[in-house]
């Protein structure tokens, strides 16, 4: 298993955006207070990261306040607090959790972290989404990217990998994290992201950053030298394009 061949520092890919971090202090299960969360970009800014975004949950039975509005208006106020050594680009998206009926919420105005309107997407890590499917369907009419948050977590789906194909095939684009890198999670875990990166079906790595802890352990992950060929090569060349579903039948 490539994870656990010969290793090299994890920050010797050079990655400019973090599209998938939980900065935003007290809104979520992420920082708490603003002064850790500088001192974070601080440390972004120092490993090369160019822009980050920050993407709060919204889940709307456990974080109940976090509509658009009130995550904007947070946000502002957030940016204007920024000491002037931040150079680093800050911008707003969101993380949704894809609960029962969440494809009745899908609007014009979903917070995506990029102009093609990539809209990061997760599961609970105990039970699949049972909409999952027609989530990414609602999604892609609407105009939408979606990007399904560490699917390497999803362990349920470590013995069915062919569901990863499906979802794929069906239009979803994958976020690695980088802390999973690291094995935290098991080798069902690690089974996943080596299928993933064989089929070359990640498009994204980002630290879903919730901590200065986890931060440190992210600094400190190696990984094998085949492992980090392939994510330079997701890195590096631009993601694939997403066109509307047409025979995707509910």
């Amino acid at each position: 298993m490539w994870l656990w061949g010969r290793k090299v520092p994890l920050s010797t890919i050079d990655i400019k955006v973090d599209i998938h971090t939980h900065l935003l202090p007290a809104v979520d299960d992420g920082f708490r207070t603003f002064e850790s969360s500088v001192s974070a970009l601080r440390k972004m800014q120092l490993a090369g990261r160019k822009r980050v975004v920050l993407t709060p949950h919204v889940h709307d039975e456990i974080f109940k306040g976090n509509t658009a509005e009130n995550l904007k208006q947070r946000f502002e106020e957030y940016k204007k607090r920024l000491p002037d050594d931040i150079t680093i680009e800050v911008s707003l998206a969101a993380e949704y959790m894809v609960v029962p009926d969440f494809e009745k919420h899908i609007s014009d105005n979903m917070m995506c972290f990029s102009t093609d309107r990539h809209v990061l997407i997760e599961m609970s890590y105990y039970y699949p989404s049972t909409n999952i499917r027609e989530a990414i369907y609602e999604l892609i009419t609407a105009g939408y990217t979606p990007v399904i948050a560490h699917p390497e977590r999803y362990l349920y789906y470590g013995s069915h990998l062919e569901t990863f194909d499906e979802l794929y095939d069906m239009g979803a684009m994958y976020q690695l994290n980088m802390m999973s890198l690291a094995g935290v999670y098991g080798r069902e875990s690690v089974r996943i992201i080596n299928h993933l990166l064989s089929n070359a079906q990640y498009s994204f790595i980002a630290s879903d950053l919730h901590s200065e802890h986890q931060q440190e352990i992210i600094s400190k992950i190696k990984i094998d030298k085949k492992t980090a060929e392939r994510i330079r090569e997701f890195v590096e060349s631009p993601q694939r394009k997403v066109t509307p579903l047409t025979n995707y039948n509910n």
